[in-house]
């Protein structure tokens, strides 16, 4: 319940300021680990379409932990190494 309302507080501040487009890949890994993985994989979606240096952490960062059982982080790393 805590790690719910901590997403919604980050999410509304993120919501409201401009985040740097190079940048969501990292606040994906934050979302996800706060519980909200839908926020985050649409993050993820944003950071690869906006080339985010941070997605070649995506393989190896403990950040994206909570995101790798989900079938979407495999189709994420497929997309980027057709690229």
């Amino acid at each position: 319940m805590i790690a719910a309302a901590i997403a919604a507080i980050v999410i509304g501040v993120v919501a409201t300021i401009a985040v740097a487009p190079r940048t969501r890949a990292l606040l994906a890994g934050v979302i996800a680990a706060l519980g909200d993985r839908e926020r985050a994989f649409a993050l993820l979606d944003e950071a690869y379409s906006n080339r985010d240096y941070w997605l070649t952490a995506l393989r190896v960062s403990p950040v994206y932990a909570p995101m790798r059982e989900d079938p979407r982080y495999a189709a994420m790393l497929r997309k980027i190494d057709s690229r």
